[in-house]
């Protein structure tokens, strides 16, 4: 079975909104080791407040141009 890119299913994503980022940021479980970003997530929680507005920027603007 062949795929042509004209033929996949449109797919609408919602975009995120700032009070939606800073929740997630604040769930982060506390611990200090860090991923592939070498960020840890208490950095994460320490820092989320500040850093909210530009990655709620970036997200949408991903999410809309649906560039990853």
């Amino acid at each position: 079975m062949s795929h042509n890119s004209n033929h996949y299913p449109f797919m609408m994503v919602a975009p995120v909104t700032q009070p939606e980022l800073i929740g997630i940021i604040n769930t982060l479980k506390n611990k200090n080791s860090s991923g592939y970003d070498t960020i840890s997530n208490e950095i994460w929680r320490l820092g989320g407040h500040l850093i909210s507005k530009p990655l709620y920027y970036i997200f949408n603007k991903w999410l809309s141009l649906a560039i990853f």
